[in-house]
């Protein structure tokens, strides 16, 4: 069963997660946004999976409700962070963009699980 539903440049989550994502789709002209479907309105489907054409799922980004920070990005390693130009620069810098910044100081660098 597929739990997950695509996200066009168009369609708007709310609060500062739309500025990550138009940051990143600048960088990845061809950015695949999905949203974890869930089965029960009171679960939590803040959960979004990030590719390219190399993949439809490399980067896991969990915000709170609306889209709002902190943003925890996952993928080889987890990340939290409010900043929305760090959130960028960790989820291009994980998706291989060219001239992306390694993230955010080490200050805010989790290990994985």
């Amino acid at each position: 069963m597929d739990r997950r539903r695509w996200l066009g440049p168009d369609d708007l989550v709310g609060g500062s997660l739309d500025e990550v994502f138009a940051g990143v789709r600048r960088a990845v002209p061809g950015l695949i946004v999905e949203r974890l479907r869930v089965t029960h309105p009171g679960d939590d489907d803040n959960v979004y999976f990030l590719g390219d054409e190399r993949g439809p799922v490399r980067v896991q980004v969990d915000t709170f409700p609306d889209g709002e920070p902190p943003f925890v990005i996952e993928a080889r390693d987890r990340v939290e962070t409010s900043d929305v130009a760090a959130a960028i620069a960790v989820i291009c810098a994980w998706l291989g963009c060219i001239g992306a910044r390694p993230g955010p100081p080490d200050s805010t660098r989790r290990p994985p699980g």
